[in-house]
């Protein structure tokens, strides 16, 4: 009844009720409403500390009253040219401030992405997984305690033991995991050309716009579009630093691996697609 009066005495619009509930529902029990601070000025005083309103600046424009559709046709002969400020928000200050909140870093997520049986936050998606500027020193790691980064080769154990390429990185907070928390990866295949599939072989036979023939070499790799399997970081073995991506290959320079592997023993350059039956240069795919 007398939440009723309030919003009879304070002329409540239906939009205001309807802001109201929405607030009211964030609250988990009574007792915060009982906590709130008596006096306005101190509510809207503690809010601008924890997180200050946006700085707003100011630029004059020049103004085409022709070209303005919000305007009257009668009035766009009163005024055809005009200069009126352009006011915009400086988000450079509101990034600022909210990153130096010590409210709003405690609610934010900094650690390796969760890997969830549905994806509904950024941080299960594959673009927080694949990336190490969003960790905030969160890795998985190597049997020596070095950290492991997309874009690594590993060596895993199987038998025999397998290399693949470090696509992401995740936390298991899936409802079949055995172990919740525990940092799983997700990888790339890669093969060599004795064990690309006799059905994929002519893929290999590249030919350039000039009608040269690109033929594997005995120290070529391949990797294989969207065949990614997850393997757990207890059976990564140790990281393969031999290989060399060649970004630079654009289906013409044929050789322009020679000169920048060095201490490299194996190369990449193509991508092979099962699926599409295509083969594309590496410079076409993601740089992760």
């Amino acid at each position: 009844m007398a939440f009723s009066i309030w919003c009879e005495s304070a002329d409540i619009t239906c939009h205001t009720y309807t802001t109201l509930l929405e607030v009211f529902s964030l609250l988990i029990n009574i007792r915060q409403l009982k906590d709130l601070l008596f006096k306005l000025d101190t509510l809207k005083h503690c809010y601008c500390q924890q997180l200050s309103l946006m700085q707003l600046h100011k630029s004059p424009v020049h103004v085409d009253a022709e070209v303005q559709p919000t305007l009257a046709e009668s009035a766009k002969f009163i005024c055809v040219t005009d200069t009126q400020d352009l006011v915009f928000f400086d988000l450079v200050n509101l990034v600022s401030t909210m990153i130096s909140s010590s409210d709003f870093l405690g609610k934010q997520h900094q650690e390796l992405a969760v890997l969830s049986d549905e994806l509904t936050e950024i941080f299960e998606s594959v673009s927080w997984a694949s990336s190490i500027h969003s960790t905030s020193g969160d890795f998985g790691q190597y049997k020596d305690g070095e950290p492991i980064f997309s874009s690594d080769f590993v060596q895993f154990r199987v038998r025999p033991v397998h290399l693949r390429r470090v696509i992401a990185v995740y936390r298991d907070h899936r409802t079949v995991t055995a172990i919740k928390d525990e940092i799983v990866i997700i990888v790339q295949k890669i093969l060599n050309e004795e064990n690309i599939l006799t059905a994929q072989s002519h893929l290999l036979k590249h030919t350039t716009p000039s009608n040269d023939e690109i033929h594997s070499e005995a120290n070529e790799l391949f990797l294989i579009k969207n065949y990614h399997s997850l393997i757990h970081e207890r059976d990564v073995l140790s990281q393969h630093d031999s290989i060399y991506l060649n970004w630079l290959y654009d289906s013409t320079n044929s050789n322009s691996h020679t000169s920048s592997m060095v201490d490299k023993d194996f190369f990449i350059r193509r991508v092979l697609n099962y699926t599409a039956d295509q083969v594309r240069s590496l410079n076409l795919s993601a740089n992760i």
